[in-house]
């Protein structure tokens, strides 16, 4: 399962898993 979803994040580009951890932290912000 842990390498199936390896493989899988092999094709997301870095610059939407940086996106996703911006939005991440600031939605963290604003619900604290």
């Amino acid at each position: 399962m842990l390498f199936y979803l390896k493989s899988k994040l092999n094709y997301v580009p870095m610059w939407l898993i940086k996106l996703f951890n911006v939005n991440l932290s600031q939605a963290l912000k604003y619900f604290q």
